[in-house]
């Protein structure tokens, strides 16, 4: 998932193009009265526009309208991840779907008395194959966070963190309660987090691809996978200001959150 402003832009781009076209399929296989060579033409014809739209009213409007939203209703780090992901994706497509089938609207009738009923029409029409396509490009995230762990064990595991209520260990409520003192300078130091796509690990050796545990020799997971769908893995850090210094603790072998309260 993105971490930088240039992978959300591609990131965003991609999933637009990708719901635009799912979408053009279905109507361009309505308006034909059937699925036929005949559709491709006026879909990728549509898409020159209906992409640049999807790309611009996702990015810059419903998004960070979706994510207020969604926080509303669960909160990521303690609600079950797939329930934050159900929730975000649910909300987009509940703001996506009417603004785009009013573009449609505007664009392919104009504006006219029966402006209002052709827009609803056209919601109610693309809301459920809309739903569909975004709860399966979600799915397909998970999928491909798991194919990344690139083996059987650790795709496992992936697929469990999805389904598992974040727990809290007794070490990081300790960490929560006093103050930690640098040991180069001895000033007091500040707790925050290091955050990553998919994990946040110590490894001996440098990996080629990041993405794969393997080849990283001595490897050690620090936090343990969040339900934050843009950014999974975190752990807690302390931060030395004076110094540029940061510490990060961690539970040999088993991550920041095993052990239970």
């Amino acid at each position: 998932m993105p971490e930088t402003r240039l992978q959300e832009v591609v990131f965003a781009l991609l999933m637009s193009f990708f719901m635009v076209l799912g979408m053009e399929f279905y109507n361009g296989s309505i308006q034909m009265g059937e699925w036929t060579r005949a559709v491709f033409p006026i879909m990728f014809g549509e898409m020159r526009f209906m992409l640049p739209l999807c790309f611009a009213t996702s990015y810059f409007v419903m998004d960070k309208i979706a994510q207020k939203l969604m926080l509303r209703l669960v909160t990521p780090g303690q609600d079950k991840p797939i329930l934050v992901v159900l929730v975000r994706s649910g909300i987009t497509v509940s703001l996506m779907c009417p603004a785009m089938s009013f573009w449609a609207t505007l664009i392919f009738h104009g504006i006219s008395l029966d402006f209002v009923n052709q827009w609803f029409g056209t919601v109610i029409r693309n809301f459920p194959m809309a739903f569909f396509l975004a709860d399966f490009f979600t799915a397909a995230r998970w999928c491909g966070s798991c194919l990344a762990a690139f083996s059987l064990a650790e795709g496992k595991n992936c697929l469990k963190r999805i389904w598992q209520k974040p727990q809290t260990s007794v070490m990081m409520v300790k960490r929560r309660r006093c103050a930690m003192k640098c040991p180069y300078c001895g000033k007091e130091m500040t707790l925050g987090y290091i955050q990553n796509r998919e994990g946040v690990y110590w490894t001996e050796k440098k990996r080629k691809v990041a993405a794969l545990l393997a080849g990283g020799g001595n490897t050690i997971q620090l936090g343990d996978l969040t339900s934050n769908p843009f950014c999974m893995g975190e752990t807690e850090a302390w931060n030395c200001q004076a110094c540029k210094t940061i510490i990060i603790p961690y539970e040999e072998g088993k991550g920041n959150e095993t052990e239970l309260v």
